[in-house]
């Protein structure tokens, strides 16, 4: 299986929707910093977003999972 990481700038949901429909992609996979309450109201969330327009499935990982278990680092 063939993994493409991207780093993309602008309007966060858009730029990405934008890649992922370039690369015909079979599946995103995004972290999550699982913020949540008046912070998710006022700023949203990036993953929701793309989760909500994705027409493919997610793999959304909670950053602070990555941290218990390894070096964010090591993913790559």
């Amino acid at each position: 299986m063939a993994v493409t990481p991207l780093l993309v700038r602008g309007d966060r949901v858009r730029a990405i929707m934008r890649e992922v429909v370039a690369a015909k992609a079979d599946l995103i996979v995004m972290g999550a910093h699982g913020r949540g309450g008046l912070y998710k109201r006022l700023v949203g969330s990036v993953s929701e977003g793309v989760m909500r327009e994705a027409k493919c499935p997610m793999l959304i990982i909670p950053t602070k999972a990555l941290k218990e278990d390894q070096d964010v680092s090591d993913i790559a």
